[in-house]
């Protein structure tokens, strides 16, 4: 029987303080839902593969910033 393929995010630092948390996302939707939550200093979302962005995270479309973030594809 073939797996089903699923989009999973997981965060992927150890719990504690620190300056820095990396989630990851991964799967099929993986872009089309970072998309959704992530605004990109002069532009929107993730265009390509192996690039990394800078922007803003936002808890749902159209709400208000939550945090500044770095993002990329592989």
């Amino acid at each position: 029987m073939k797996a089903q393929a699923e989009t999973i995010a997981a965060i992927a630092t150890p719990p504690g303080s620190g300056g820095v948390a990396m989630v990851c996302v991964s799967g099929p939707a993986a872009i089309e839902i970072v998309n959704r939550i992530f605004v990109r200093r002069g532009g929107r979302g993730i265009e390509e593969p192996r690039r990394v962005y800078v922007g803003r995270l936002h808890d749902r479309p159209g709400a208000g910033a939550i945090d500044e973030v770095v993002a990329f594809a592989r």
